[in-house]
């Protein structure tokens, strides 16, 4: 995952998403249509109108996220593997003036610093 970057993130991401719209539109195909654009109470504009509100409250409140979890864990794992590798190993390249902010910022001293980059980086 992590030599492809982001690009499978994209396509990971919206298949993530419609594992949960697809069959959702597709049970209420004949529940939602296009209208003419209105405000309703909670102050959103939409011209989007859906007649199975109280019907579909179970999706809304007890989605079954197991698809968005995995990606989410695939995620964060190629984020700590290789995304944060690629960011640590440039924290000793940075100049001096650059890297104490840096590690002010990651709530680290030097030595802890170069010892979190030379574990990722390994």
């Amino acid at each position: 995952m992590g030599s492809q970057g982001a690009s499978w993130r994209g396509a990971a991401y919206d298949r993530t998403l419609e594992s949960f719209s697809k069959p959702l539109m597709r049970r209420y195909e004949r529940q939602y249509r296009f209208v003419a654009l209105q405000t309703y109470p909670d102050g959103v504009t939409s011209d989007f109108h859906f007649a199975a509100e109280q019907g579909a409250q179970n999706a809304w409140r007890y989605p079954d996220l197991t698809t968005h979890v995995r990606y989410f864990s695939a995620l964060l794992r190629d984020t700590v593997d290789h995304e944060m590798a690629c960011e640590a190993s440039a924290l000793p390249a940075l100049r001096p003036h650059h890297r104490v902010p840096a590690q002010q910022w990651l709530g680290r001293d030097r030595q802890t610093a170069s010892r979190s980059a030379r574990h990722l980086c390994a």
